[in-house]
């Protein structure tokens, strides 16, 4: 996320970032390293099989609190951060792409990802990876 962060700033025409000051700031940071320090885990931690153990639920708590978070902020906005994109969701987009059962089943979350990957953006990213 420090990179992501990193590009943020460099970038600021991109729009994805809330500057320094910016009152969505610290709402930015939160989802970004929420993404890196619950979703992850808690996401590998279930691929593994592991996500039962105690130690893994008193540190990350489970998958019902994530998709818990998830869903009350897209249920209240199109975006994480409210009604603009950012990098969270470049993040959680992303997720939701590469393995669509890594976040909730939910009707929220699939117009969620059909407005992110219907950004012009992505489709010149989607372009670049497909050669």
């Amino acid at each position: 996320m420090a990179i992501v962060l990193y590009l943020c700033d460099l970038f600021p025409g991109a729009d994805v970032s809330r500057p320094v000051g910016d009152p969505a700031r610290g709402a930015l940071l939160t989802w970004l390293f929420y993404y890196a320090g619950v979703i992850e885990p808690v996401v590998h931690f279930q691929f593994m099989g592991i996500e039962g153990d105690p130690r893994l639920q008193r540190t990350f708590r489970g998958r019902a609190e994530m998709d818990g978070r998830v869903l009350g902020a897209l249920s209240e906005h199109p975006y994480l951060l409210g009604d603009r994109f950012s990098a969270a969701d470049i993040m959680l987009a992303s997720l939701g792409g590469f393995m669509r059962g890594a976040l909730p089943a939910d009707s929220i979350v699939d117009d969620y990802l059909t407005r992110c990957v219907s950004r012009p953006a992505y489709a010149r990213a989607a372009g670049k990876d497909n050669g």
